[in-house]
């Protein structure tokens, strides 16, 4: 039967598959470079997708590369680095839910306590070892505990007759306001991304 039904063309600009998914989450790949179109691809697939992706990695502390590429410049931010994520959207933005904020509390608070176990020490490097003090404030900067939260907690164990530790300028805040990551040849995988991490354990 005859029809005057019109078919109308829609864009496909903005659908998102696995692959576009992982690059608004991780940022591009580093062999083979962007799978978007532009720049302008990209932002428009990321704020349609934004809550979705958000519920899938906007937790934890962490949030996903296009939201420090596309939103956080707007906040005065820049990426510091995956390394010292946790910290910066703790200490410097409101950014994080109660929620985020006492679990990482709490997780920084067992690695700051864990450090002043009897055996405690982090290794180096094969062959190399420390323990005591400088073991203590290696951890502290591998995990990311904020300098507030330490001077914090070191205040408390000083009311408690527990012996202080002298600050270290080694753990001072390593964010500011300034571009410090170039976001396009930011690591595609932040989990593979090469840090090495001191293994941290007690003497069994």
């Amino acid at each position: 039967m005859p029809t005057n039904r019109k078919y109308l063309r829609r864009s496909h600009r903005a659908t998102m598959n696995a692959q576009q998914a992982q690059e608004l989450w991780l940022g591009p790949n580093r062999n083979f470079g962007s799978c978007f179109k532009d720049d302008a691809h990209r932002r428009e697939v990321w704020f349609r997708y934004r809550d979705e992706l958000m519920r899938q990695w906007g937790s934890h502390g962490r949030r996903p590369l296009a939201w420090w590429q596309f939103e956080a410049p707007e906040k005065g931010l820049r990426f510091p680095g995956y390394a010292h994520e946790r910290s910066a959207l703790y200490e410097f933005t409101d950014i994080l839910s109660a929620e985020e904020r006492a679990e990482l509390e709490a997780g920084w608070r067992r690695e700051f306590d864990r450090s002043f176990d009897e055996h405690f020490f982090v290794n180096l490097e094969p062959g190399k070892i420390c323990s005591g003090e400088e073991a203590r404030w290696r951890h502290w900067l591998f995990v990311d505990l904020p300098p507030p939260l330490v001077d914090k907690w070191l205040a408390e164990r000083e009311q408690r007759g527990c012996v202080d530790l002298e600050p270290r300028v080694d753990l001072e805040p390593r964010v500011d306001l300034e571009p410090r990551v170039d976001l396009e040849t930011e690591a595609a995988s932040a989990d593979a991304e090469g840090e090495v991490e001191p293994r941290a354990a007690r003497a069994s």
